[in-house]
């Protein structure tokens, strides 16, 4: 479906990206639409697109929670089960968005949402979540690209193997039907 959107399919991946962050309950997985975009595009252009894709939903998430701190979301993320991300995040700042982004220790939308309610800076916050992604980006780019080689020898592997069983019964066929004389002429 993607790539029937021709040279807009990269802006594709990147708006169902920012979707499940604007949409949070979007039953949109991103690690599915990361190796989908290796599966698609190759490693290095899937790895570009995604890595773009979370820089701006995090930033989209980190500026929609800073500027609506005041209303339902900022409370619903001022509420205890968050305590210990916040306290991290205003204590670490930057090294804290590196830290889980790099590792994937944290729901990744939670923290840019997070953020936004701290004082940190949203220059700050992009460059700690532009390094912090690579591996995540890469990671899941990677997978896309491997199974989209995998899928294609897969098929080749199906073929070679079948063609060797259905040689394999045939030759059984044959040498039967060729036994079969040779065993009637005995008696």
């Amino acid at each position: 479906m993607i790539l029937s959107y021709g040279a807009l399919a990269p802006l594709i991946v990147i708006a169902m990206i920012l979707l499940s962050t604007i949409i949070p309950p979007l039953p949109l997985p991103v690690p599915l639409v990361e190796i989908a975009a290796g599966i698609i595009f190759g490693f290095w252009k899937a790895w570009l697109i995604v890595w773009i894709g979370q820089i701006l939903s995090s930033l989209v998430a980190f500026e929609s929670s800073h500027l609506f701190q005041k209303t339902a979301l900022g409370r619903w993320f001022s509420q205890r089960q968050w305590g210990f991300y916040r306290k991290y995040l205003d204590r670490s700042g930057a090294k804290a968005i590196f830290i889980t982004r790099a590792t994937m220790s944290a729901p990744f939308n939670i923290i840019s949402f997070l953020a936004g309610l701290t004082t940190m800076k949203w220059t700050t916050f992009t460059f700690a979540t532009a390094l912090g992604v690579i591996p995540e980006t890469f990671l899941y780019s990677l997978i896309g690209s491997q199974l989209r080689k995998i899928h294609i020898h897969f098929i080749w592997l199906s073929m070679i193997i079948l063609a060797i069983t259905l040689a394999g019964f045939g030759i059984s066929l044959l040498m039967t039907a060729l036994m079969k004389p040779k065993i009637m002429a005995k008696d």
